[in-house]
């Protein structure tokens, strides 16, 4: 297992500071996050990508993953979706997907996360169910022609918000190539999920893991030590399966001072896990 952090939380500062300081603290890689003022995906220079690529390589940093999901990328509240009624906007958002995918290859990353997208209330779960199922379809077989792996992050607030939603959609695609599972532990917690379970239950869909703490199932992003997570626990199931994949801390609530945050959370880890990284 491999230490990142997601620069979600840099969405304030520069991605430069960002992989600077990170590696300076010992951490083995960062999970870049599309933003909507920061790496977003729509017509992203090339030049600034393989800047990007190259800086990483200099200060000894990988980058695990692109993550695609932020709910304010194409606009409030996570819309335009892959399961809105309105084919124009299905077609938006498969348009930046696409778009993070080929960013993500000139990035020299193979891991691409998405999300579903919120239901709301002129939305029938039959009709989003089909739209999700296409718009996934859709973007698994342009990641597989690009050499990239689709991952989906189950969020409580969407409309995959589970571990059983998603390996439902996993049998409606016909359990796909190129299509995994972005496992965020403080999700599967706010979700009455067993943790130790889903990780087992998952394990050849595992391509890689956010972690937080929380407290009181509220889907709020802690720093690790500050909730109710049992990170013994994660740990110990992440060996079981043997999972060679990155844990990336997700803390996109700390952007004020991300630099504290995760130092703080490096330092509040070591007794659990990650013990090799951290002693750097």
């Amino acid at each position: 297992m491999k230490l990142a952090y997601n620069s979600n939380g840099w969405r304030l500062k520069s991605l430069d500071a960002a992989m600077r300081q990170l590696s300076d603290m010992g951490y083995d890689g960062i999970e870049l996050s599309c933003q909507p003022h920061q790496l977003f995906p729509i017509d992203f220079p090339r030049h600034d990508a393989k800047a990007i690529r190259r800086l990483a390589g200099e200060v000894g940093i990988t980058i695990s993953d692109l993550h695609a999901g932020d709910k304010n990328l194409l606009g409030p509240d996570a819309e335009p979706s892959l399961i809105n009624s309105e084919p124009a906007a299905r077609a938006k958002r498969l348009e930046l997907n696409r778009a993070a995918i080929d960013l993500a290859v000139e990035l020299g990353t193979k891991l691409v996360a998405i999300t579903s997208g919120p239901l709301h209330h002129k939305m029938t779960a039959p009709d989003s169910w089909r739209h999700l199922v296409d718009g996934v379809h859709q973007c698994i077989t342009y990641a597989n022609a690009a050499g990239v792996t689709l991952m989906l992050e189950p969020e409580p607030e969407l409309f995959i918000r589970s571990i059983t939603d998603f390996l439902a959609l996993v049998k409606e695609l016909g359990n796909p190539k190129g299509f995994g599972l972005n496992l965020d532990i403080g999700h599967c917690y706010c979700m009455y999920e067993d943790i130790r379970a889903v990780i087992h239950d998952t394990k050849d869909l595992l391509v890689h893991v956010h972690l937080e703490d929380i407290a009181d199932r509220r889907h709020k992003h802690l720093i690790p030590g500050d909730g109710d997570i049992d990170f013994g626990l994660v740990q110990q199931a992440l060996m079981d399966v043997d999972y060679p994949g990155y844990v990336a801390l997700e803390l996109f609530e700390h952007s004020a001072n991300p630099a504290h945050a995760a130092l703080v959370s490096k330092q509040n880890l070591s007794p659990w896990m990650f013990s090799a990284q951290l002693e750097r």
